[in-house]
């Protein structure tokens, strides 16, 4: 269990799940912190659920954590976005568990929020940037297979669908407008 962020809490809401993330064992009742840290995290359990990967508001420069779950073990990514960033979060695994997603924000460029999707595969720890957006105009919505991800945009635009590897982007459809 968490210290949840509700849809209302602004943006701590998109970037970071909660805070102090613990487990209880319902045999005794004791109560164990899961994740090390302060204050709002993001994090994500793998498909298979051995591992955890983890952000904190607290790490700067923003560091990404995968977590061994059998033996609590980290290993450490530093966050390679390609402009400066304010914070690292909203974290998305893979289906298979091989990749995961997570977002990073630059600094505004004016009034707007610059949002990158960063592809992180487990097996390399290889970062690349996927797609690069203004955070009021989409939204991430999925994963698409094992190379695909796919997004809604704001405002009565299309949806579509970006493979992860070569950047090609797919118009699926059109948001039905609002009344």
């Amino acid at each position: 269990f968490l210290y949840y962020y509700f849809a209302d809490g602004g943006d701590f809401a998109f970037w970071w799940c909660g805070s102090d993330l613990q487990s209880i064992d319902i045999r005794t009742g004791e109560i164990h912190r899961v994740l090390p840290g302060e204050g709002p995290m993001a994090f994500a359990i793998s498909p298979d659920g051995i591992q955890i990967a983890y952000t904190r508001r607290q790490d700067t420069p923003g560091i990404l954590f995968l977590r061994n779950l059998a033996n609590n073990q980290d290993t450490r990514i530093i966050v390679e976005p390609e402009q400066k960033y304010t914070r690292v979060g909203d974290i998305h695994w893979s289906p298979s568990g091989k990749a995961l997603i997570f977002h990073t924000e630059a600094e505004p460029k004016e009034y707007w929020i610059q949002v990158q999707v960063i592809y992180l595969d487990i097996a390399t720890l290889e970062q690349k940037v996927v797609k690069q957006y203004d955070l009021e105009t989409m939204w991430f919505e999925g994963w698409v297979g094992e190379d695909t991800l796919r997004f809604r945009g704001l405002r009565n635009e299309p949806v579509f669908l970006v493979d992860i590897f070569t950047n090609e982007t797919t118009i699926i459809g059109t948001a039905t407008p609002s009344p």
